[in-house]
């Protein structure tokens, strides 16, 4: 892409909080502060799969928990392997009620990439990190709990787990009752959700129709009435893109202790970005990239962009476009970029870019021309392109971590329409500043971050987004700052672009 590189949007990150988020909270269960509390008790004998619904509605009753969650998967196919690990550790305290807390801690870890994650609920504030990555969203109990129930499934079993398995067994162990549970539904639309969450994890997404499940089991250690330990070990098979691939899962759930109190410490808030709601920048991702889901897209883009350095002025016309197509039948995508600088202190004094890209799944070829010279053909396939259109589109979704505010409003005439505008920070300006100063010299590129502000840095992004299709069809933004570099360079910035997007309904 022929714009500032900014952070990228992780979407693994995104996709693992918003896993955690539905595995391993269950915070919002009833509210009256009056429930009971699990007892051991010398009744007749209970079947076995009785005792583990006993015991597993006695693990959502206490008040406080502290309890670890692995997923342990290995994805491979005819030629490769990837291993993918996600071991969490879970504190709840005054579960079910106003003042419940949160702290989920967790290390991802999948081929050679290794994360940290960490969630925590308190006081009215969700916190979400991971790496250097960290949001916070403001949220009443009562807001939590709908953000976690939209997904939330108990892990530790409930009705639909115990009628995905045909048999369960008892045998006596050192730890207590074993319950074994065998002879899974292979239909089972809980245990094929637990390969979706599997394979989330690695950044996949899947259907239902997509799996097979070969097999599933798992046993579960019962003591006075209270589940202290659970596994379960699932193999399938996922087409993924026309490609068979197997997994092998486990799912282990460790009862570390229950109700005892947890510490649970704040965290600096001063440290986090301040996001609308949780799965925010999930959404953000997807009102850009859901564009290669539709039929077809046509975007335009128009930069527009003035330096004055001393007594040199320069200006820059950016123009872009991209016309895709996708149906059952054929792939496409024509990309157009355009690139006029005009500037006194260069040679000669007006230069011109251009880049096109070319695809088209009738021949499978992607060809690239700079300036008229080919620079690139080769063979693509039809998913291939899609992803690379996808890949354009992430580059353009603004980094909110370098976002002063952010207002998101919904239009009084069209509900259907909805509008974020969003305030930058200084070095969201900084970047685009410096990155059109290096055609301009690029020893200067540095210069905006060093330099003493004699206007304050100012600037907006206004993206309007089709709520009906969860899509953008417009962007707007405008930036401006003015510098001054140890009394050699006084340096001003304009910036201004609009981005224009035509769903095939509406081309004519």
């Amino acid at each position: 892409m022929k714009t500032p590189k900014r952070i990228c949007f992780r979407l693994l990150i995104i996709l693992t909080i918003g896993f955690l988020s539905f595995v391993v909270l269950f915070g919002c269960s009833d509210d009256s502060g009056n429930k009971p509390k699990p007892t051991s008790s010398s009744g007749p004998k209970i079947e076995p799969v009785d005792q583990y619904r006993k015991a597993s509605s006695n693990f959502d009753e206490y008040d406080f928990i502290d309890y670890s969650l692995i997923y342990d998967v290995t994805l491979s196919n005819e030629t490769e392997s990837t291993d993918a690990l996600l071991n969490t550790r879970v504190k709840e305290n005054n579960r079910g009620k106003d003042s419940y807390q949160l702290e989920s801690n967790a290390l991802l870890s999948v081929g050679t990439l290794h994360s940290n994650i960490l969630l925590i609920y308190k006081d009215g504030v969700y916190y979400q990190e991971m790496d250097n990555l960290k949001n916070k969203s403001m949220l009443t109990y009562e807001e939590y709990c709908a953000y976690i129930d939209e997904s939330n499934d108990s892990v530790h079993g409930d009705d639909s787990f115990i009628q995905s398995y045909k048999e369960f067994t008892i045998e006596e162990s050192a730890h207590g009752n074993k319950i074994i549970f065998t002879q899974c539904d292979k239909e089972s639309a809980y245990i094929k959700g637990e390969v979706i969450t599997a394979m989330s994890l690695c950044g996949l997404e899947i259907t239902p129709e997509s799996i097979t499940i070969v097999s599933s089991d798992g046993y579960a250690h019962i003591s006075d009435e209270n589940i202290s330990n659970e596994v379960k070990e699932i193999t399938a098979i996922v087409d993924y893109l026309g490609e068979k691939i197997n997994l092998e899962i486990t799912i282990t759930l460790n009862v570390n202790s229950i109700n005892v109190e947890n510490n649970i410490t704040t965290p600096d808030e001063n440290q986090y970005q301040t996001i609308p709601y949780p799965t925010f920048p999930n959404d953000l991702y997807n009102i850009y990239c859901d564009l290669v889901k539709m039929q077809g897209f046509n975007m335009s883009t128009k930069n527009s962009v003035s330096f004055v350095i001393n007594n040199t002025s320069a200006t820059y016309t950016d123009s872009n476009s991209i016309i895709y197509i996708k149906t059952n039948d054929i792939t496409k995508f024509d990309i157009d970029f355009t690139q006029t600088i005009k500037c006194s202190k260069l040679s000669p004094k007006t230069t011109t870019n251009n880049v096109t890209e070319d695809y088209n799944s009738e021949d499978g070829t992607y060809i690239a021309y700079e300036n008229k010279t080919k620079v690139a053909e080769e063979e693509m396939s039809a998913d291939q392109a899609s992803r690379y259109v996808e890949l354009i589109l992430a580059d353009l979704v603004p980094d909110y971590s370098l976002v002063e505010t952010i207002d998101i409003a919904v239009s009084e005439d069209d509900s259907s329409i909805t509008t974020y505008t969003f305030v930058l920070k200084n070095d969201y300006i900084h970047a685009y500043c410096a990155y059109y100063m290096t055609y301009f010299d690029s020893s200067l590129s540095y210069y905006p971050y060093d330099s003493a502000a004699i206007e304050a840095p100012e600037g907006k992004i206004v993206i309007t987004v089709d709520s009906e299709n969860n899509v953008i069809t417009d962007v707007e933004t405008t930036m401006s700052c003015k510098y001054n570099y140890q009394s050699k360079y006084t340096i001003s910035f304009d910036f201004s672009s609009e981005t224009k997007v035509l769903l095939p309904t509406e081309q004519e």
